[in-house]
């Protein structure tokens, strides 16, 4: 049910003058056509891997990490006669 709810929402209506105009103008958009029939065509988009994302996406989480969650070790040295005492 709910992968027709994201067909739904992909669907819609946008008028060509013929279908040779639509095919052509998801072509220059990148898109395929892998079947096509007199009144109707099938075409699709590849999603193409980017560093770009692929680094944000575990770079910018460490960082948050690191600034929001992550806390200072603190250490405390106090010397009291000849030895030292840490806190």
């Amino acid at each position: 049910m709910a992968a027709w709810g994201k067909l739904a929402r992909k669907v819609g209506v946008i008028r060509y003058k013929t279908l040779e105009d639509a095919i052509e103008s998801y072509s220059r958009r990148g898109y395929i056509v892998t079947s096509q029939t007199a009144n109707s065509a099938q075409l699709v988009h590849h999603k193409q891997f980017s560093i770009v994302w692929a680094l944000l996406t575990a770079v910018v989480p460490y960082l948050l990490y690191h600034v929001l969650v992550k806390r200072e070790d603190r250490v405390y040295l106090r010397l009291e006669g000849d030895r030292v005492v840490i806190k």
